[in-house]
């Protein structure tokens, strides 16, 4: 019995197969990939963020105010964006009730700009004040009044006022200071009896400014001199 054991093991290793002569054919044969479904879930949450921005876009073009609606919509993107804060109210030109705007941060002032186009901006402000609110309402007509605001150490603060009449290009102060004209300006130091302080009047392309509050004479002529 051992001997055909033996011959057995001698016969199959006889018959033995190299792995050269392997047909391993089957190994080329390409797997199929199963199907990804993140990438089409992806494209469609793209597709319904796409469909709720327009449809929210075009609420601002459906409303009688559209266009401002819509303009004042990206200004306020872009302003937030900037870290800044920017009020605006379109108004009603039917019921006369005025465009308005406020801005709460000193980068927001661009804003400002585009909305009362030529609104001046203070270019010098005293050490330890710091600027807190700029407010402008804006008439059907054009006209423009505005205040900037800015505050220091307790209850000191600095108020610009100013006001642009379409209807009345001729304004006049009431004043027997001596006046410092300059060349696209003219500067007045009036002195308030019951208040016991001065203020600082200027006209400008026919556009009076009003600068009061708790610095001196001197330093409210220097705000004057260098608003732009």
């Amino acid at each position: 019995m051992r001997d055909s054991l033996k011959r057995a093991v001698e016969e199959n290793e006889g018959e033995r197969i190299s792995r050269d002569d392997m047909d391993l054919s089957f190994l080329d044969i390409p797997l199929k990939r199963r199907p990804i479904y993140k990438t089409h879930v992806f494209k469609a949450i793209a597709a319904i963020i796409c469909i709720v921005l327009i449809a929210g876009l075009s609420n601002y073009w459906i409303n009688g105010q559209s266009a401002y609606a819509f303009r004042t919509l990206v200004d306020k993107m872009q302003q937030n964006a900037a870290g800044n804060v920017v009020t605006t109210d379109p108004g009603d030109k039917k019921s006369g009730r005025v465009e308005t705007l406020t801005v709460t941060k000193k980068e927001g002032i661009t804003c400002a700009k585009k909305f009362a186009k030529g609104v001046y901006v203070p270019q010098y402000i005293p050490d330890g004040y710091r600027f807190k609110k700029l407010n402008i309402e804006k008439e059907a007509d054009g006209s423009i009044n505005g205040t900037y605001y800015y505050t220091g150490k307790g209850e000191k603060y600095i108020q610009i006022w100013f006001v642009r009449d379409t209807k009345d290009a001729t304004l006049g102060i009431n004043t027997n200071s001596k006046p410092i004209k300059l060349k696209d300006r003219v500067i007045y130091a009036v002195y308030d009896n019951v208040e016991n302080d001065y203020s600082v009047c200027m006209v400008i392309n026919d556009e009076l400014l009003q600068i009061d509050g708790d610095v001196s004479k001197t330093t409210m002529i220097n705000i004057a001199k260098q608003i732009t």
